[in-house]
């Protein structure tokens, strides 16, 4: 069964959580162990020797590269060039796109390092985002971001703005209410995305 149709009481029971305590200390290491930090994993960078070394690692262009080799040899190195050089210039876009890419996680990855508001042994804590569990109670107010996908146990008067994932400009209205139908993810009124603004 879909989280979004289970009700609160069996989503709290199936993270062995509270929902007006939280967590207790122990359960949240055993959660941190279990799930890991609240943060996407980036890999480690490879020189970018390497990285353009990769940009040929593909079938086709292993056959081009053959292709232009016969050509060569059969006494047209002319168009043998023009094969190499589109495929050289092709490795080099490939990786300074791969580069830029890399950059802009690592901006985004700082720019996730905020700060939520957490019950936990009973008490309300703030505590940094990647340090949010499956199982952690998130208390958030309006104007705030969501830290982290969650399902609504408790809301009042609760809307997002969720038009960056689904186009509309109007909020959207949040309920904890049990939803037993099959509907798309995106569009559950229990469920909260990370980075929708509170309304």
């Amino acid at each position: 069964m879909k989280q979004y149709q289970q009700t609160a009481q069996e989503i709290c029971a199936h993270f062995k959580t509270d929902p007006t305590q939280g967590l207790s200390q122990a359960q949240y290491q055993q959660h941190l162990q279990r799930y890991g930090h609240n943060e996407f994993t980036i890999k480690k960078t490879s020189s970018t020797f390497f990285v353009f070394l990769n940009q040929f690692a593909d079938p086709l262009t292993y056959l081009l590269f053959g292709s232009a080799a016969i050509i060569y040899i059969i006494g047209q190195p002319l168009d043998a060039y023009i094969i190499a050089g589109i495929l050289t210039f092709n490795g080099i876009l490939g990786t300074i796109q791969e580069r830029r890419t890399e950059k802009i996680l690592h901006k985004l990855q700082s720019f996730f390092q905020c700060q939520s508001l957490v019950t936990r042994d009973g008490k309300k804590q703030i505590i940094e985002n990647r340090d949010i569990v499956p199982g952690d109670i998130i208390v958030l107010t309006s104007g705030e971001k969501v830290p982290a996908d969650a399902r609504i146990i408790s809301a009042i008067n609760l809307t997002t703005d969720e038009s960056a994932l689904t186009g509309e400009s109007v909020p959207n209205t949040k309920t904890s209410d049990l939803i037993l139908q099959k509907i798309l993810l995106f569009v559950t009124s229990i469920i909260f995305f990370l980075q929708v603004p509170i309304s």
